[in-house]
């Protein structure tokens, strides 16, 4: 996965997680969106230590 793509996917999850606590999703749901974007944000660091 490529840099921009890795930054596409965090923007997308923080606003999909904004969106699910606006509409009082459900727990499960705001875990598992918050769990994703997390992978995506170590991915990204790591991607830029290795740089």
């Amino acid at each position: 996965m490529s840099h921009l793509e890795i930054l596409f996917e965090i923007e997308r999850l923080r606003h999909m997680l904004y969106e699910l606590t606006e509409e009082n999703a459900r727990h499960s749901e705001i875990l598992a969106a918050s769990q994703k974007l997390d992978t995506f944000i170590v991915q990204f660091q790591k991607e830029l230590v290795a740089h």
